[in-house]
């Protein structure tokens, strides 16, 4: 299976070749040009990273890296992936598709279904892959976009598949479509391709409001935030705290105590990061992948840090098959595979 990685702020051969080096088959960037921030300010984005510094902002820096990946031989996407779009941002979405087409990207990666039907109807040939934004949870939900839409490549996974519902819908795809699946990396909330929650900068996300509480994401700089947060609301914080605790309650009876499932280990840098920016993880399911016939996996990993690492870790999954025993090992969490943070292996 091939590994494709979300890249920001390189264009040079420099940067990217040591993530190639690593394991990095493909990648994929976002791409926000001036036209999109003066008509509607970079606070809203086109693919759902809305933050200054994880997209590439002019043609000619999208150019560069697309022919800086070309030039070491591997494939690169762009990705115009928010949900939904109205009928301005819709025009503004079309020319970045337009500009995708002549930069030379491989292919670009889209949720929005209006979006991909008017771009055909506009003459704009880029091949698709259907996000996970796309909801392609089923073999009739890949029928209906492979009847509907020309050109589509490739389909990613939504997360919320169990592995007896992924093998299926490998079965099913084989020879009519590539499949991508999640590696590891950041989670959503709820199901992504159900949210119609804008990711923006401009104000929190609720998703991001429930993932405050410590117990879904230990990190001390965001204990006193959630008391503060507690402090600064009024009633309605109180349901919150009681669909939380509810939600921690049958944790608790399905994967242990509360503990096990959400405290870590974290001696040494390396843990410290991977047990806090990996918060979601699907390593010991690569190697039923590879067997399925799906044909990538992904690492989500724009605006993160220490990539060559992350691959890495994905490159011996899917070579070495690890148990959860070596993921625990590779990450130096011991308590990391608790079931909490499975993309995939859920109890029902």
């Amino acid at each position: 299976m091939n590994i494709v990685v979300g890249i920001n702020g390189m264009t040079e051969e420099k940067d990217i070749r040591p993530l190639v080096e690593a394991g990095a088959d493909e990648f994929y960037i976002g791409y926000v040009p001036q036209a999109w921030s003066d008509k509607f300010g970079w606070e809203i984005c086109p693919n759902r990273r809305p933050y200054k510094d994880y997209s590439y902002r002019t043609f000619e820096e999208a150019k560069k890296v697309c022919d800086t990946v070309h030039a070491l031989g591997k494939k690169i996407y762009l990705a115009v992936n928010e949900h939904e779009y109205d009928s301005d941002r819709m025009a503004v979405a079309l020319d970045i598709l337009r500009d995708g087409e002549k930069i030379g990207f491989d292919a670009a990666i889209v949720s929005n279904l209006a979006l991909m039907i008017e771009a055909r109807s506009a003459g704009v040939d880029i091949p698709f892959t259907v996000s996970i934004g796309g909801g392609a949870s089923s073999a009739e939900a890949i029928d209906f976009y492979l009847e509907n839409v020309p050109g589509i490549k490739r389909i990613i996974l939504p997360r919320s598949l169990t592995m007896k519902e992924i093998k299926k819908i490998a079965d099913e795809a084989k020879g009519r479509v590539a499949l991508e699946a999640f590696a590891i990396g950041d989670p959503c909330a709820f199901n992504d391709e159900y949210c119609f929650s804008w990711h923006s900068e401009g104000c929190e996300m609720f998703c991001a409001f429930l993932l405050s509480d410590p117990r879904f994401v230990r990190a001390p700089a965001l204990e006193g935030n959630w008391k503060k947060r507690i402090s600064s609301y009024d009633g309605s914080v109180s349901e919150e705290r009681r669909i939380i605790d509810a939600a921690a309650r049958s944790e608790a009876g399905a994967f242990g105590s509360v503990a096990e499932a959400c405290d870590y280990e974290e001696k040494d840098d390396r843990s410290i990061f991977l047990s806090r920016v990996i918060r979601m993880c699907g390593l010991c399911s690569l190697k039923f992948f590879d067997e399925w016939g799906i044909s990538a996996v992904k690492v989500p990993a724009r605006g993160g840090e220490m990539r060559d690492e992350v691959i890495r870790m994905v490159k011996k999954a899917i070579d070495g098959g690890l148990e959860p025993a070596g993921c625990r090992a590779l990450i130096g969490d011991p308590k990391f595979c608790s079931g909490r943070r499975c993309y995939y292996n859920y109890p029902s």
